[in-house]
Parts: C-alpha cells; sequence; structure tokens
C-alpha cells in the first residue's frame, strides 16, 4: 500500500470510530472533521474547526489513544453505570440488546485501534 492509501484508511477508520461514538449519545461529542492531503501526504484532523492536529499514517493511532479513547472510555464507564441502574425498570431483551451494543461498539473501537497501531508499523 502506498502512504496516501495508509492515511485515507486511517482517516476512514478514526472517521467510523467518530460516528461510532457519537451513536451512543451520553455526551456531547466535539465536531471533528478528517482530511487527507495528498500532495503533503498527511492527515489533518480538526476538532470544532479550531483546533488542527496533523498526523502521518505512522502516528495516526496517537489521536485515537489521546483523544477519542480517553472520552470513550469515560463515556462507556458512565453507559455501563446507567444500564446497570436501569437493569430492573427496562424490559430484559432490551436492556441486554442496548448492553450488548455497548460492547460491540467497544470492541470495534478497540479493533481500530489495534488495525491503526498495524498500519504505524508499516
Amino acid at each position: 500500500m502506498t502512504e496516501i492509501e495508509l492515511l485515507h484508511e486511517c482517516r476512514d477508520l478514526l472517521e467510523e470510530v467518530d460516528n461510532l461514538i457519537s451513536q451512543m449519545g451520553s455526551f456531547e461529542m466535539d465536531e471533528t472533521e478528517f482530511t487527507v492531503d495528498e500532495q503533503k501526504q498527511l492527515l489533518i484532523i480538526t476538532v470544532n474547526s479550531s483546533e488542527s492536529d496533523i498526523f502521518t499514517y505512522k502516528n495516526a493511532y496517537e489521536f485515537l489513544y489521546e483523544y477519542m479513547l480517553n472520552m470513550h472510555n469515560e463515556n462507556i464507564e458512565y453507559l455501563r453505570e446507567q444500564y446497570e441502574q436501569l437493569f430492573d425498570e427496562m424490559d430484559t431483551n432490551d436492556w441486554i440488546m442496548k448492553r450488548g451494543y455497548i460492547e460491540y461498539i467497544n470492541l470495534r473501537i478497540r479493533k481500530i485501534y489495534l488495525r491503526l497501531k498495524e498500519i504505524s508499523e508499516m
């Protein structure tokens, strides 16, 4: 794979994480844009239309780790606690489905992190 293809894959994976986290909806997400500058071979991540971080495919996983996973871990813990409290009030099947979806998102994000780490070593 070329560097541009790796950058595009990194961008797509980070966008997927952003979408997964926003689907849980317990925290207000920052507006995040992911763009690839093909000429300079860089991944540009803009948060709330102001701050821009610049990454190569070698270190794109750091953004996921430092920014998203910190927020995501808080989000997951909060949701787990909320669903523990709702267990007696919800239909069991509905509770299992929603709680399972949280764990699915968590595992998917972990797999994406591992893939980004793999890309960084190419």
